[in-house]
Formats: C-alpha cells, sequence, structure tokens
C-alpha cells in the first residue's frame, strides 16, 4: 500500500465508495483492520512541494519548473528601496544676497589688504623657480601662473588709477558747484590721459616706475615680433 501512486490510491478510494457494507467487511476482514483504514482515509501525497530555487550562477536567471503553479510564491518577490528625500543644501553667494548687505569696495580692501602680501611672497617664490635653469613642462606652467599674478596687479592698478581719478574729479565738481561756478566733466580722452598720469605717479611714488616701463617695453617687442612673425608667414 505503501507503495501506490497518486492515481493508484486515489482509484481505490473511489472502488471503495462503491462497494456495499457486506463487501466492505468482507475485505476488511481479508486485508486486515489497519491497513483497510490507510486505504480508507490516507491521502495522497503530492511531488510537486517547492524546491528551493537555485541558480549555477549569479548572473543567470532562476528557473522554475512548468508543472508548479505559478501562484504559490516561490521566487522572493523584488522589493524596490524607497529613497528617502535628502534635502539639498543650496550654496549661498553673499554678493547677491540682501542678507549680507550692499558691496563696499574699501572695506573689503580693508579687510582682505593682507593677501597683497601673500600675493607679493608668492611672486617671488616664482621668480625664484623660474631662474633655475630647467626647460620642462612645469617650469612652463610656473611662468604662466606668474604671468596671469602681474595681469592681475596691472589691472588692479588701472582700476584703482580710475577710481583715484573719479574720485578727484567728482571733489573738484562739488568745489565749483559750491564757489557757483559751473562744474566741468572731463571728455573720455582726456580722462584717459589724466588716469595714465596718476598710475604713473602712483608707481613712482612706490619705487615701481622703471620696473614697469621695462616690463611694458618687453611686451611692446614681444607684440612687434609676433606681427613681424606673422606676415612673413603670409
Amino acid at each position: 500500500m505503501n507503495n501506490l501512486t497518486i492515481e493508484s490510491e486515489i482509484e481505490l478510494k473511489q472502488d471503495l465508495k462503491k462497494l456495499s457494507l457486506e463487501e466492505l467487511r468482507k475485505l476488511k476482514e481479508k486485508i486486515g483492520n489497519e491497513v483497510y483504514q490507510n486505504a480508507k482515509t490516507k491521502k495522497p501525497k503530492l511531488d510537486f512541494y517547492p524546491k528551493p530555487v537555485k541558480r549555477e550562477n549569479k548572473n543567470r536567471p532562476s528557473e522554475i519548473s512548468s508543472k508548479v503553479d505559478p501562484s504559490l510564491n516561490l521566487v522572493k518577490k523584488y522589493k524596490p528601496k524607497i529613497k528617502t528625500k535628502v534635502e539639498e543644501t543650496k550654496s549661498i553667494d553673499p554678493r547677491f544676497d540682501s542678507l549680507y548687505g550692499e558691496f563696499d569696495k574699501r572695506i573689503f580692501e580693508r579687510n582682505y589688504k593682507f593677501l597683497n602680501d601673500v600675493k607679493e611672497k608668492e611672486k617671488k617664490k616664482l621668480r625664484k623657480k623660474l631662474k633655475q635653469k630647467s626647460h620642462d613642462e612645469k617650469n612652463e606652467q610656473v611662468k604662466l601662473l606668474l604671468q596671469r599674478i602681474e595681469n592681475q596687479d596691472r589691472e588692479k592698478q588701472k582700476m584703482e588709477a580710475q577710481e583715484k581719478l573719479k574720485l578727484e574729479q567728482r571733489q573738484k565738481r562739488l568745489d565749483a558747484v559750491k564757489d557757483g561756478k559751473k562744474p566741468q566733466f572731463l571728455k573720455k580722452r582726456e580722462s584717459k590721459i589724466l588716469q595714465l598720469v596718476g598710475q604713473y605717479e602712483d608707481l613712482k611714488s612706490q619705487g615701481k616706475l622703471s620696473k614697469h616701463i621695462k616690463q611694458k617695453r618687453i611686451r611692446i617687442i614681444g607684440n612687434e615680433k609676433k606681427t613681424m612673425f606673422n606676415s612673413s608667414m603670409e
């Protein structure tokens, strides 16, 4: 009885239902009470209980028998990870934020005046490196960096000269109005000339005029050489 298949067990139960009470009693006496009760009440064992899903390789898909009821959750369902919303930190530029007040150039220059000394020390270090007779790529980078710093300094001097000239002219116009005179406004050319004069006077007072003239002469010669070379190539 233990070796009966599922189909034979089901057929046996159907046959037992068709027998009369007398026939059942005789069958019971013939095969024994224990075997009879097992045949009557035993439930067929199913062979399709799910087995653990395995994969030969983690990159391969899981294989499931087509004979298994798909309603059985044999494969672990994928649960998408819920991403918690992270608040992005917004960067603040104090130049364009009204909470930091209006920009005052004079206060800014006063507070960060120490950067001029830092820049001068940096220029000395770069010039010292350039004196070392090496023509590698690193030396070219140092040369370009020094040139950029010097260009920034020249631009700063130019802006300072413009600002100084504007303040002087503004004060002259105010004094003229106070004296009952007509205020005079400089033309663009006159303003540029006075600006250059003021710039040279500042350089002279700082002892940097001769150096500035020398650097300017070198730049002019370099530009002339470039134009001559380009014209010869054409």
